[in-house]
Formats: C-alpha cells, structure tokens, sequence
C-alpha cells in the first residue's frame, strides 16, 4: 500500500526555511545597521566597510552570496549607495547626491561639458557638407568599374 504525501505540510515545511533564512539575514542586517551608526556617530565619513561573515556563531548556516545579495537590495531599497567587493566586502555610503533637476547641476554639467573638449552627438544638426562632392565620388566609382570589368586581368 503506498502513502500519499500531504503537500500542505512540504509547502509548510518550505516556508518555515525560507522564514528561518530571512530571519538569519535579518539578524546581520541588523549588524550592520549598528555599524553605519556607529561609524555616522564616531567619524565624520559618511561611508563604512562591512565584511559579510561566512557564519556566525548562534546562528544557523546561511549562503553569504544569497544573503549578500539580500543585504544589498535592502540597503540600496534604504537609499544607501552599496557596491560588493570580493571576497564578502560592502562598501556602504549615504553621501548626499546633487539633485539632478537643479539649475545649478544642469551648469555644472555643461561646464564639463565644455572642458572636454568635444561635443555630445545630440547636439548634431546635419549640414549637408559632405566630404567628398559628389563629382569625386562619380570618378572613384568609375575608376573602380573599369579596374573589375577590364579583360587585361581575366
């Protein structure tokens, strides 16, 4: 006689790990909530280094890349600039960004613009002034006729 399998309790039984691994990255995102306090309140950078650890001890173990990934959608979905560095590495940052819809960013945009040196291909306004006149071009296509189908090469 074969058993059947209540796939309420799998289900169950799913999202009771799922919910135990999120309260695992939680739990150190939590951590490194108090490290950005911390360094907010001991330094006057407004950016800190947090090495994700590969566990911990009290807790149970956890995938660092899944939870890196966690806590840098967390962090970023917080405001907070955050780029990954191998190995286990976050450089999280809460610098204030220039508003980019201020006259003064859209100055200071064209100011190194100019300083460049060169022009943005959205400024381009065709002129019609081609390189070659259309006369040049006739004689290199002519040219170019008589060197293919002339008999001396076949």
């Amino acid at each position: 006689m074969t058993t059947m399998i209540n796939i309420d309790e799998l289900h169950k039984e799913h999202d009771q790990k799922e919910e135990l691994r999120l309260n695992v990255y939680d739990q150190i995102l939590e951590r490194v909530h108090q490290k950005i306090k911390m360094t907010n309140s001991l330094s006057k950078d407004k950016f800190c280094f947090y090495s994700v650890p590969t566990y911990v001890y009290g807790l149970p173990l956890f995938n660092t890349n899944n939870c890196i990934i966690y806590l840098t959608q967390k962090l970023a979905d917080n405001g907070f600039y955050v780029r990954y560095t191998d190995p286990n590495l976050l450089l999280i940052s809460w610098m204030q960004k220039p508003k980019k819809n201020t006259v003064g960013y859209k100055a200071i945009q064209d100011q190194k613009r100019k300083a460049l040196g060169y022009r943005s291909i959205e400024d381009y306004k065709p002129s019609n002034k081609f390189v070659y006149d259309p006369n040049s071009l006739s004689s290199l296509e002519q040219k170019a006729n008589e060197l293919l189908f002339n008999d001396k090469f076949v």
